[in-house]
């Protein structure tokens, strides 16, 4: 694999995590918000900012959701403030330069709430992720990665004889503490400890997903089409294939 167009290290990394009234990024709302920033080498350099966020009268959140969060509607707009407060909050953190935007399922998921409610507030959805050398980035499928190539040094949960990757399981089996599985400060302590343990236990692995971050690394490492034997991890396969097909 090709190394030459690897991206320097983010200034630092924004590991965040989201709490949801229901799974559909238009029509659903952000009920709870954490963020942690840590500098590459993964210190935490500042303090968390968390908070919930109250409901619009007219959003009904889906039971299931508040089963699994056991964030109620009173209880976001007991405790929460305004959607567009934290929203003008949440994007003024995200926006210091050089930030990596990084979470567990974050591409697929939480970013994609975050551009939503951006846009609903008035605000520009896209412009945390690329401004002034921004980035974003996605442990989970670092995770499939590492257990497809280099699963050296690291405990894989199994459920019916296929590997597990979700992150209370891989905290568990590898006794990383999680204190409250669903609380959003929770799931972002537990995503920067494994993601710790990865760093350590595969460097190098580390090193080249985080230097692939920026788009355009996957155009230099697909052309000219044919050079250069590839591998893609993603959802789109099975966990019995760890997620990887060439």
């Amino acid at each position: 694999m090709p190394t030459s167009t690897l991206a320097r290290a983010p200034t630092s990394i924004y590991w965040y995590d989201l709490e949801t009234s229901g799974t559909h990024p238009a029509s659903d709302r952000i009920m709870q918000f954490a963020g942690c920033r840590t500098d590459a080498e993964l210190n935490v350099i500042d303090d968390p900012y968390v908070t919930y966020v109250s409901l619009a009268a007219d959003v009904l959140p889906h039971p299931e959701a508040c089963l699994v969060t056991r964030i109620t509607p009173q209880r976001a707009n007991r405790e929460g403030i305004d959607e567009w407060q934290a929203i003008r909050r949440i994007d003024e953190i995200m926006r210091v330069p050089g930030t990596c935007i990084a979470g567990y399922n974050n591409l697929r998921f939480d970013d994609e709430f975050l551009r939503n409610a951006l846009y609903r507030n008035l605000m520009d959805p896209y412009a945390r992720e690329w401004q002034e050398g921004n980035s974003r980035w996605d442990l989970i499928d670092l995770v499939r990665a590492t257990c497809a190539l280099r699963p050296d040094g690291i405990a894989w949960p199994e459920e019916d004889g296929v590997v597990s990757f979700g992150l209370e399981r891989l905290c568990v089996t590898n006794g990383i503490a999680q204190e409250d599985p669903h609380d959003a400060k929770s799931d972002v302590e537990a995503t920067i400890g494994f993601a710790r343990l990865i760093r350590k236990a595969q460097p190098r692995l580390w090193d080249y997903a985080l230097g692939r971050r920026f788009r355009n690394a996957a155009g230099a490492l697909l052309l000219p089409l044919g050079e250069h034997t590839c591998i893609h991890v993603s959802n789109r396969f099975p966990n019995a294939r760890f997620c990887a097909a060439p």
